[in-house]
């Protein structure tokens, strides 16, 4: 059986505090820059090996691009190999354990609704509808 390997950079001090955060929810407050949706990315790609399925949602579509991109990145030579089953309409990673990597929108909180996530990541939940969290 072939090998392939998953890229993850290395986390920044202040991705790694969060990163390895034992709480149970996190909120991270940093400027533009900061690494918070590709440290998210990350640890996205990390519970996904594990079996996870994980939810990040957005305001706008635009918005899960970076997130969405620096999974890819990530992924790439398995993806490319066929490994990781990728759908770019949904936004949907498929991983052979039964781990998943999903982004959507969340600018009205009912897109969100029929789909479940061990991890949900809300990136820029300030400009969320608040119906996203209940």
């Amino acid at each position: 059986m072939s090998e392939y390997r998953i890229r993850l950079p290395t986390p920044h001090g202040r991705q790694r505090e969060f990163l390895d955060s034992p709480a149970k929810r996190k909120v991270v407050v940093a400027g533009r820059r900061g690494g918070k949706t590709t440290g998210m990315a990350m640890l996205s790609v990390e519970r996904a090996l594990e079996g996870r399925r994980i939810l990040e949602a957005a305001p706008t579509q635009d918005q899960t691009v970076a997130f969405w991109d620096a999974v890819k990145k990530y992924c790439a030579e398995p993806i490319g190999a066929g490994v990781l089953t990728k759908n770019e309409t949904k936004r949907l990673l498929e991983f052979p354990g039964g781990g998943r990597i999903r982004a959507k929108t969340a600018w009205d909180a009912d897109s969100l609704r029929g789909d479940y996530a061990d991890l949900l990541i809300l990136d820029e939940y300030s400009i969320m509808d608040p119906g996203a969290w209940d």
